[in-house]
């Protein structure tokens, strides 16, 4: 564990992804809310779920196919996913379109798909075989907490979704 915590790339990668959880989480539980705030039909809100498992899966099958192709690009690809998805949800506040809202939606999972999908291959490249148990069980320790707090930041946050999404935009 010493020295696992004395590499300063535990420092990013932790960091990162303990990021990247907690926005899939904020953004997965308010998505439809939000795009009801901004005047979509119920009927069209239902799809936003379907339009997010889309995204998933070309972030979790395709890409890394596609990334694979090429030899140590997976940290250049991630880093484009996580730039990627920092630029969707920056444009999900401004759009005033449902059907620009699902298409960034769908561009936001496939970007943080790709990113979660390679995540495991990024630690064991900096980290080594033998420290991927142990980082993912420090971070999932460290999350708890914000799993247990985050209906209450949504709960106070909720009704201002333009300030939430900047929120999560900076977390990526």
């Amino acid at each position: 564990m010493a020295a696992m915590l004395a590499i300063p790339d535990f420092y990013v990668l932790a960091i990162v992804y303990f990021a990247d959880e907690w926005t899939v989480a904020i953004h997965a539980t308010t998505v439809v809310d939000y795009s009801r705030g901004k005047g979509a039909l119920v009927e069209d809100t239902n799809y936003l779920q379907a339009y997010r498992a889309l995204g998933e899966l070309v972030g979790r099958l395709v890409l890394p196919f596609l990334s694979g192709r090429v030899p140590f690009v997976h940290c250049l690809f991630a880093a484009a996913g996580l730039v990627g998805s920092s630029i969707t949800l920056f444009g999900m506040i401004f759009d005033q379109s449902f059907v620009c809202f699902a298409t960034l939606n769908t561009l936001f999972r496939a970007c943080l798909g790709y990113v979660f999908c390679m995540r495991s291959v990024l630690i064991t490249n900096y980290l080594g075989l033998e420290r991927l148990p142990l980082f993912f069980g420090f971070v999932g320790l460290a999350l708890i907490p914000v799993s247990l707090g985050s209906p209450t930041i949504l709960g106070e946050i909720k009704f201002f979704f333009v300030v939430l999404y900047h929120l999560l935009k900076q977390s990526c």
